[in-house]
């Protein structure tokens, strides 16, 4: 079992599943020198309580039947062929159960392949044994967003079941090419119950042109996907950094400021760790105010632009070449 350099893959069987569908599959067996002569296999689906779970179909296989209930599926007749090294069951479906419970939020698949030399005997013939693990992922159920004063933004979610979730990581991008992480908050691990989050960015970027928000969703095992995109645009207040350029930058960035009238402002760099490697006091004029704030000494990597006036604090990011 297991030896002679072979071994039996499945293809099609998802990693994750989601409830109701259906997905077409195929098994590989293969064997280490091209001298087998008929092929066999066994898959058995069972739940968290090793129960059946699911219901196998062969599909377009004539050569495969159910076994021992819909949960478990196997060769018909093993197909014969000239001396190979391989044989794949192609056409095979396994559905999803569309009803689940606790226990049925992880799946586990067992395959047993056969390459046989086909003398009716047992002597000569190699067993291959596989085994794959498939979840129940984190179904995002909504996601919006209110602004709340003209600029703080807050991001709602919620899920409709869980499983095995570690955390969502809340990204913003300036641009919807380059997203940074603002925060993450821990999820619910296994819920089969609606649960709702939120998260309040008070820091907006920029004023009067779209910036976008995503969810970055991750399971325990460091398996993730991304929500969909959100888009919205904030109205300009009374001060705020109307563009920083370039962006990316090597040597100093440009900065247009516009101010509803004189007041004083800071204006500070902060790296991607929190720490401040820059600050300065600005006296702004009513109307644009142009600034250069010279970056050629810093280490390459991201950093904020961050303006604090007396209304609020906004917050820029931007990439250091």
């Amino acid at each position: 079992m297991n030896s002679a350099g072979g071994g039996i893959v499945i293809n099609g069987l998802p990693s994750s599943f989601n409830p109701g569908q259906t997905y077409p599959f195929s098994v590989t067996i293969s064997h280490g020198t091209a001298d087998r002569l008929r092929w066999g296999f066994e898959i058995n689906a069972r739940n968290g309580n090793n129960i059946g779970i699911g219901t196998f179909d062969p599909g377009t296989n004539t050569n495969v039947a159910l076994n021992s209930g819909p949960s478990e599926i196997s060769h018909n007749g093993a197909v014969v062929t000239s001396p190979s090294s391989s044989y794949t069951y192609t056409g095979m479906l396994w559905t999803a159960p569309s009803t689940i419970t606790a226990v049925d939020n992880q799946v586990t698949f067992y395959t047993v392949g056969n390459a046989s030399n086909n003398n009716s005997g047992t002597d000569g013939d190699y067993i291959y044994t596989s085994t794959i693990l498939t979840i129940l992922p984190v179904d995002l159920k909504e996601l919006r967003y209110k602004i709340i004063d003209d600029y703080k933004v807050q991001l709602i979610w919620k899920t409709s079941n869980e499983s095995n979730s570690k955390e969502f990581v809340i990204e913003k991008s300036d641009d919807n090419r380059t997203f940074y992480e603002l925060s993450k908050i821990s999820a619910a691990g296994n819920s089969l119950t609606v649960k709702e989050y939120s998260y309040n960015d008070n820091r907006p970027s920029y004023f009067n042109r779209p910036v976008f928000y995503r969810l970055k969703l991750v399971d325990i095992d460091g398996k993730f996907k991304y929500s969909k995109i959100i888009q919205l645009s904030l109205k300009g207040r009374s001060a705020y950094v109307a563009q920083l350029s370039p962006n990316p930058a090597k040597d100093k960035i440009c900065l247009e400021i516009f101010s509803d009238k004189n007041r004083n402002a800071e204006i500070l760099v902060i790296d991607a760790m929190g720490k401040g490697v820059y600050a300065e006091q600005l006296s702004l004029q009513k109307g644009n105010n142009a600034h250069t704030v010279i970056i050629n000494a810093y280490s390459h990597g991201r950093y904020f632009l961050r303006l604090k006036t007396d209304d609020y604090i906004q917050n820029i990011g931007f990439i250091k070449l």
